[in-house]
């Protein structure tokens, strides 16, 4: 996470240099943040289902997968709607939004993870 968040602000306060030296639109350093800031939250993201997939929570996993196709489609519909200043601005929103709700379902399974661990896949117990 830390790797993660300092290679996304290095990026954001040099993103001036990055879009000129890439021959890009100085109007599209906004995007390009925010842009930044999405592939942030949606690497955080990863991580929160790769930790719902090593308990075994496969339903939640899927939950949160469809909440993040579902939003990343309805967000980027919407803000592309309102024009190129609003452009990153769905990938951000579905990126943050996903990661919070993974982030809280995995608070939440780590807080029963003794239940996790020796009952819910136990076949003895069921």
């Amino acid at each position: 996470m830390n790797v993660e968040g300092a290679v996304c602000a290095v990026t954001i306060f040099t993103a001036p240099a990055i879009v000129g030296a890439l021959g890009l639109h100085y109007q599209q350093i906004g995007m390009f943040r925010f842009g930044a800031l999405g592939a942030f939250f949606q690497a955080m993201f990863l991580f929160c289902t790769v930790i719902l997939a090593y308990f075994d929570l496969r339903m939640r996993n899927l939950a949160v997968q469809l909440l993040y196709l579902a939003a990343n489609a309805g967000f980027t519909l919407a803000f592309s709607r309102l024009g190129f200043a609003w452009y990153g601005y769905g990938y951000f929103l579905s990126s943050l939004l996903a990661f919070a709700v993974g982030y809280l379902m995995v608070a939440d399974a780590v807080r029963r993870l003794p239940y996790f661990a020796f009952v819910a896949n136990n076949p003895s117990v069921r």
